[in-house]
């Protein structure tokens, strides 16, 4: 230890060179023992490259620029004034405030040094120059010489340099125990103006004791606890498809590790192809032909495939930082020469793609493997490293026992509040529901008789009513198919047009056109038709994920529309959201024919309603009956479904991410393929081990029998670790079939189980007991 003004003036020092080199404020604290430096994601360097980051000759321009950016200078000037008599500290026999005393100082310094006070954003990133003046000149040595000690460093400096002060550089899973202390610091050492509570220092988990285990290989990475994440990162490949996704991450894949037989489906159908190199064969997909170019000049393709249209070449760098990325997110620690091998390329090409890699803070470099002799510098995914060193401890493999079948449907039960005990209330509740569930398109009748009730206690169907009348909730149709059709005009009578105006005719008047031959098939609504629940501020991202092309302020149009539906569009495109009667006057359609029409866009998701009760009417005959006798039309008003602003491509696939997370809780592949609206898995998959990365979510093996990459929220392990503590009390749940939660057959064993309205699914403690079906007519009928 060099004490705290060596170590002051050292930590401002790094402080400021750091936001030079990074462009980026961090934080920092010096006490008598050391110096605290809080660093992001972001920054990546080795560790001992730190102790050659200042030079004793320069080391105290650089302070002083520092110096001026902290409120130590300005308490300085103002002592050094007072002393010099160049301010008072009695007036009138009275001491003056000290917040006069500090305006004062303040009005003082800005005579004598208006830069010091200026804002260092007008100088251009340029140094601030010092004035020759003998307040600032005494208050600046003050600074540099009694509170630090700029001397004394710069003797540290040189002794870093010549030899004569030994360095010694450690990475390790866990902070030491001699820096417990710098952790807890108060904030009398804090070198920024971040306050207590924001210190990134604080969220950093402290042990008492380690195990001695643990104690004795410090430093050391368990080499089970590789093995073990590199083969949960590997990617799954169990057929063409999955295939084709390896090839799209890897670029190039070695023939060892493409699976026999697979890929000649791939290269029969143009998709992929088998490339000869010298360090062996690979297989590569035609969306990465122009990679291959531009790494390899003149090589052959065996078959011969051309790129996609539209994809534009590549520079070398580029491919060569893809070919590496790829590889990286799954091999673990691996030294430069050991992954030319794998990537087939020049050590030197890996080595600059991996110090790309590593200003983007993806990798990390160090000595990660056990080894008896002189450690080699290894490279390793920063999102890896961290399990890795989690496993290491052994925090994470005794926390994060992988869930049997049985007690992840157990979890998922309690996850959706599914057992009586813990089902939700009120409004609350209802908008708990409906978030675990937006996004799933189920049969509209299956919302209000088994979806929702399932979750909520004593549900009433007049809460939903308000909540959307509130502008809470939205329904409607994401992903419109096509359904049942209708083989001319609706209900057998002609089609009504309006007449032109200005030919004796008021407005609003019609005839009767000619009838006419049957129309293209078109997607209806009854009460079996999907449709899906949502929170209002959700709603544009379900829209513009399951909608990429639509722009806003441009209504979804289905290419197949009848002449009433076109007009109805138009009415709401013109006049915004609409009443039933408002648009059958502006439209000038008959009420049944504008009814009909509206039916029509709601099945193709162009349009949705105020009122739930509008959606109600198809599934009972009686109300639709009652409905045309009072209220044509419905309640409420009819307005477009349309994006209200665009969203950004990566935004669209994290907010997914976060969608089904807060779905299932415990997510990979095989439940997120389950998902109307889920991306490749292969996109997905890159946004999950970004939050992974930034502790947003937690990585790893969490349900038996299941293969590949699994993440889970961190609320998520909490409960499920409660859950396989307890043990089963033979608890029953009655699902429907239509939920999302029916997995038999995708996670429970036995035959899968149609999502069908009107069968249920009965669960004893997590295992599928059988299937039974129950009349959901409405009561009504």
């Amino acid at each position: 230890p060099f004490g705290s003004r060596i170590n002051r003036a050292w930590g401002l020092a790094l402080r400021k060179k750091f936001c030079r080199s990074f462009d980026f404020e961090l934080q920092a604290a010096a006490t008598e023992d050391g110096i605290l430096l809080s660093l992001s994601d972001q920054h990546s360097f080795p560790l001992e490259d730190i102790f050659g980051f200042l030079h004793p000759d320069r080391v105290e321009e650089v302070l002083v620029q520092a110096v001026l950016q902290v409120p130590i200078f300005g308490t300085r000037f103002r002592w050094v004034s007072s002393r010099a008599l160049a301010m008072q500290r009695f007036q009138a026999g009275k001491r003056v405030p000290p917040h006069l005393q500090r305006a004062r100082s303040e009005d003082l310094l800005a005579a004598v040094f208006p830069a010091g006070v200026g804002c260092q954003d007008n100088h251009g990133g340029a140094d601030v120059e010092l004035p020759d003046h003998p307040l600032v000149t005494q208050a600046m040595d003050d600074c540099l010489r009694e509170h630090m000690d700029v001397d004394g460093l710069k003797a540290v400096l040189r002794g870093l340099r010549d030899g004569t002060i030994r360095t010694l550089a450690r990475d390790l899973p866990e902070p030491s125990v001699f820096a417990h202390q710098m952790l807890q610091s108060q904030p009398y050492t804090f070198l920024d103006g971040a306050p207590l509570e924001e210190r990134r220092a604080r969220a950093v988990a402290l042990r008492r004791t380690l195990s001695p285990q643990d104690a004795v290989a410090f430093g050391a990475l368990d080499a089970a606890a590789i093995a073990q994440v590199v083969e949960e990162a590997k990617p799954l490949v169990r057929d063409e498809d999955e295939l084709h996704d390896a090839l799209l991450t890897f670029v190039a894949l070695p023939e060892a590790e493409v699976p026999a037989g697979m890929l000649e489906t791939l290269v029969a159908q143009r998709r992929a192809a088998w490339m000869t190199l010298p360090a062996g064969r690979f297989a590569v997909a035609a969306e990465r032909v122009w990679h291959v170019r531009a790494l390899w000049p003149g090589v052959v393709l065996e078959p011969a495939v051309e790129p996609p249209p539209g994809d534009a070449p590549v520079e070398s760098e580029t491919a060569a930082v893809a070919l590496v990325r790829g590889r990286m997110e799954v091999c673990g620690p691996i030294t430069a020469a050991e992954l030319a091998v794998r990537v087939g390329l020049g050590e030197s090409q890996v080595l600059q793609a991996l110090a790309r890699l590593e200003s983007d803070g993806q990798v990390l470099r160090g000595a990660f493997r056990p080894s008896t002799g002189e450690p080699l510098q290894e490279w390793c995914d920063r999102r890896l490293l961290q399990r890795i060193h989690r496993l290491t401890v052994g925090k994470l493999r005794r926390e994060i026992e992988p869930l049997s079948t049985q007690d992840f449907m157990r979890f998922l039960f309690r996850w959706h509040h599914l057992e009586e005990d813990d089902t939700l209330r009120g409004e609350g509740g209802l908008q708990k529901a409906v978030s675990l569930l937006q996004g799933v398109e189920a049969p509209a009748a299956a919302w209000e008789l088994a979806l929702l009730p399932a979750r909520m206690r004593s549900y009433q169907p007049e809460l939903l009513e308000q909540a959307c009348f509130n502008g809470v909730l939205a329904w409607g149709r994401l992903t419109p198919r096509e359904g049942r059709t209708t083989p001319g005009p609706a209900r057998g009578r002609p089609p009504i047009s309006p007449l032109p105006l200005g030919e004796g005719q008021g407005e609003g008047a019609v005839h009767e056109a000619e009838p006419t031959p049957p129309t293209t098939p078109r997607p209806t609504m009854s009460r079996a038709a999907n449709i899906t629940f949502a929170l209002r501020t959700d709603l544009d991202w379900l829209l513009a994920a399951a909608r990429p092309e639509a722009k806003p302020g441009s209504p979804w149009r289905p290419q197949v529309l009848s002449t009433a539906a076109q007009d109805v569009l138009a009415v709401l495109e013109n006049r915004g959201a609409c009443f039933f009667q408002d648009i059958v006057t502006r439209s000038r359609r008959l009420a049944a024919e504008v009814e009909d029409a509206l039916w029509e866009l709601l099945a193709q998701g162009a349009i949705t309603a105020d009122a739930v009760q509008n959606l109600r009417v198809l599934q009972s005959p009686a109300k639709r009956k009652r409905q045309k006798l009072l209220q044509r039309g419905g309640p409420g008003r009819w307005s477009l479904l349309e994006l209200s602003e665009d969203k950004p491509t990566d935004e669209v696939l994290e907010h997914l991410a976060r969608l089904f997370l807060q779905r299932w809780g415990i997510l990979f592949r095989e439940l997120a393929l389950r998902e109307p609206l889920c991306p490749p898995w292969r996109d997905l998959v890159r946004v999950l081990r970004r939050m992974e990365a930034r502790g947003e979510l937690r990585g790893g093996r969490f349900v038996q029998s299941v293969g590949g990459e699994q993440f889970a929220l961190p609320e998520a392990v909490d409960l499920a670790r409660a859950v396989r503590r307890k043990a089963p009390s033979g608890a029953r749940v009655h699902l429907a079939a239509v939920d999302p939660l029916n997995l038999t057959g995708v996670v429970t064993p036995g035959s899968r189980v149609p999502a069908v309205l009107g069968h249920w699914v009965t669960y004893v403690d997590g295992v599928p007991q059988g299937v039974e079906e129950r009349a959901t007519e409405d009561a009504e009928e």
